[in-house]
C-alpha cells in the first residue's frame, strides 16, 4: 500500500511539474553538463554558446462549474499587476514601523490609539481606512515620539537651513524606503527652519523651543501616505 501511494505521488509530482512550465530540466538549469545538448557555459571552452532565454511558467486560472452549468469563477475580476497599494497599513504593524523607522531599540506601546486606528478584534480582519480621525492622531502619535526620539546632538539647537535638509533627507529615507526628492526635502525643510518658529496653544502664541520645532518636521514625515501606506 505505501508503495502504490509513494508510487502514485512521483507521478503526480512529475506531471505537475511538466503542466507548470514547458521545456526539460536542462532548459531551466542551463544544461551545466558540458557533454549535454548544450555544451560548456564557461566561456572560451568548447561548445561554449550564448545563455538560454528565460524561461516563463504560465499559470493558468482553474475553472469551476457550479449548480445549473453555470462556471463560478465567470463574474471574478482579475486585478491589474500593482492595483493593490496604497493601502492603510494595519495597527499591529504601526509600532514596529516606527521602531524601525525612528531607529529606537524598542517598539512603542501605542495601544492607547488601538481604538482610533479601528484595530480588528482577535481572529477578525477589518481592512484598515484613512480618516480625519486616525490622520490626526497618526500624527499626534508621530510628534510625540519624534519629541521623545530627537533631543540631544543637532536637535538641541534651533535648525538651520542645512541641518535641516540633512535630517529631512534621513527621514524621509528611512520612513518611505525610498530616495526623497528635492521637493519632499524642501518642504520638511519649510517647517523646521519657517513655519515652526512660533505656536499658538490656548494659552497664547509663543516661540517654539527647538526641540519641538524638529519634532513638527519629524512628524510631518511620519505621518504621510509614504509611512502609513504600503
Amino acid at each position: 500500500m505505501k508503495n502504490v501511494i509513494l508510487s502514485t505521488s512521483v507521478v503526480l509530482f512529475g506531471l505537475l511539474t511538466l503542466t507548470a512550465c514547458s521545456g526539460d530540466g536542462g532548459s531551466l538549469t542551463g544544461d551545466p553538463d558540458p557533454n549535454g545538448p548544450g555544451g560548456s557555459l564557461i566561456p572560451g571552452l568548447p561548445g561554449a554558446e550564448a545563455p538560454p532565454p528565460e524561461k516563463v511558467c504560465f499559470d493558468q486560472q482553474q475553472g469551476y462549474v457550479g449548480l445549473g452549468g453555470i462556471a463560478l469563477h465567470s463574474s471574478r475580476a482579475e486585478a491589474l499587476p500593482g492595483v493593490d497599494r496604497d493601502r492603510f497599513k494595519p495597527f499591529s504593524s504601526l509600532s514596529g514601523e516606527f521602531r524601525r523607522a525612528l531607529g529606537t531599540p524598542n517598539a512603542p506601546n501605542l495601544q492607547n490609539s488601538a481604538a482610533t486606528f479601528g484595530d480588528a478584534p482577535p481572529r477578525f480582519f477589518a481592512e484598515p481606512k484613512a480618516t480625519a480621525v486616525n490622520l490626526f492622531e497618526a500624527y499626534q502619535v508621530a510628534f510625540r515620539l519624534c519629541e521623545a526620539t530627537n533631543t540631544t546632538g543637532s536637535f538641541a539647537s534651533a535648525p538651520t537651513e542645512a541641518a535641516a535638509r540633512t535630517e529631512c533627507a534621513s527621514w524621509e529615507r528611512k520612513a518611505w524606503s525610498r530616495t526623497p526628492t528635492p521637493a519632499d526635502i524642501d518642504s520638511c525643510v519649510k517647517i523646521a527652519v519657517t513655519d515652526s518658529i512660533t505656536e499658538n496653544p490656548p494659552s497664547g502664541q509663543r516661540q517654539t523651543t527647538p526641540v519641538r520645532r524638529w519634532a513638527y518636521a519629524c512628524a510631518t514625515v511620519y505621518a504621510s501616505a509614504g509611512f502609513l501606506t504600503y
